[in-house]
């Protein structure tokens, strides 16, 4: 299950910016991207966040907001910009060709920290 290990990854570098604001934070919400190709599992990575958040001083109130990149891709042939996926083969739907040049869906991107002052 890599979606623990994604889970502190996200979790280590949002408490490293906590820590450059200084004082006293606690951190509300973390955004991230996450591509297609990633072959996250949403669930798992939630529940993976979860478990771990309140190992992290500041981030037992905190929710992750994972927003999910549709993979496209150029096609090898034809040129077409297309979603490649397991319905399609992973090929064009308009010439059958497969991917030339993926634009976007491996993704894994730290957005944002939203944080308030602690007491």
């Amino acid at each position: 299950m890599h979606e623990a290990t994604i889970a502190q990854s996200i979790l280590d570098l949002a408490a490293s910016k906590l820590e450059q604001i200084g004082g006293y934070n606690i951190a509300l919400k973390i955004c991230v991207k996450i591509g297609q190709f990633r072959n996250v599992d949403n669930h798992s990575l939630d529940f993976a966040f979860e478990s771990l958040k309140s190992m992290y001083a500041g981030f037992e109130s905190c929710r992750l907001e994972a927003q999910s990149v549709k993979a496209e891709a150029w096609c090898r042939e034809g040129n077409h910009r297309y979603n490649p996926c397991f319905e399609n083969a992973f090929c064009c739907e308009r010439c059958g060709s497969g991917i030339g040049k993926i634009i976007c869906g491996e993704e894994l991107e730290f957005v944002d920290l939203i944080t308030e002052a602690g007491n």
